[in-house]
């Protein structure tokens, strides 16, 4: 029998783990109450621009949050995150 998951909280921590196990063939429910995934991660309009929800850093030397994103195509050779467009939305899903 194939293992199932359920995990509460689309943040970075929770869709990372999602991530993880799918990519480990556990099927993974994600619950996430907001109508966006990203928890502090993401953003919000104000005044009609899109403004962060909370200060985040991510430094040279935190291999795994730039490896995470380099794996996922979100940062550039140098390890720099790139920002993307508030519109997109990436669902990973469980094979």
């Amino acid at each position: 029998m194939k293992p199932t998951v359920g995990i509460v909280g689309g943040g970075i921590l929770g869709m990372t783990a999602a991530y993880r196990l799918a990519q480990a063939g556990v099927a993974v429910s994600l619950y996430e109450r907001a109508p966006d995934l990203g928890g502090l991660v993401g953003s919000f309009d104000f005044d009609g621009r899109q403004v962060d929800r909370f200060y985040h850093v991510i430094l040279p030397d935190d291999h795994r949050v730039v490896g995470l994103a380099e794996e996922l195509g979100s940062a550039t050779a140098s390890g720099s995150a790139r920002r993307r467009s508030a519109s997109t939305t990436t669902v990973v899903s469980s094979p």
